[in-house]
């Protein structure tokens, strides 16, 4: 039987050994299979203010025996508001759902982006997925009060045959908090997509096993 790859995350001082999540605690489960967008966007535009969300990023990983493949193990991205404020997350892993039946009409939606990269260079996403939300979808949105936390569970895809740095580099994790708007103008649908805030994760190691680790 073909042992399963198991990663060790390390997030700063942060060790996480639960395996499930503590109780009340909500939990998305963003494995898939998702509902994509039917309709394609031909374009758009996008913004950031800058601003810091006051929300603490961290990763863990989950019992290996959930993951469904050797090279899709399953990590969970750990959200707690360390702020003095709510703050309203999106939960939903389904693009689609949110998408109005006619093609022509535009609609707003805010997503939150989670993603995992080598922290010289972040565009190196290991593992990466966007939540959905809108208050015109009943519970699509999660508000978090200050100290409480929501775990989103990912599949990390892997590839084939590591670099060097995939083995050896520090990574990061990253949320980004973004309001979307899709008009149509001209029959051709556009995104408007305006940053409202990120947070980051401290560095951390992936130690990659023995045989995945590439050849010097």
């Amino acid at each position: 039987m073909r042992q399963l790859f198991r990663y060790r995350f390390v997030v700063g001082a942060i060790l996480a050994l639960a395996v499930v999540p503590a109780f009340g605690q909500l939990s998305v489960d963003a494995r898939g299979p998702v509902r994509e967008r039917k309709w394609e966007v031909a374009g758009g535009q996008g913004g950031g203010t800058g601003r810091r969300l006051a929300l603490a990023v961290a990763v863990r990983q989950l019992d290996g025996k959930r993951s469904t493949e050797a090279r899709k193990p399953d990590v969970a991205f750990v959200l707690t508001n360390n702020g003095n404020e709510p703050i309203t997350l999106p939960t939903s892993p389904h693009p689609g759902d949110f998408e109005p039946n006619d093609q022509n009409t535009g609609f707003e939606v805010e997503t939150l982006a989670l993603g995992i990269g080598l922290r010289a260079d972040p565009r190196t996403a290991v593992i990466s997925t966007i939540l959905n939300g809108s208050s015109e979808r009943s519970g699509s949105l999660a508000t978090l009060a200050p100290g409480e936390s929501m775990e989103v569970i990912v599949s990390a895809k892997l590839p084939t045959a590591p670099s060097a740095a995939l083995s050896t580099s520090p990574f990061q994790a990253s949320a980004i908090l973004s309001h979307e708007v899709i008009q149509v103008k001209h029959g051709k649908r556009i995104s408007n997509l305006e940053e409202r805030g990120s947070a980051w994760s401290r560095p951390f190691a992936l130690e990659l096993p023995e045989s995945s680790r590439p050849t010097p």
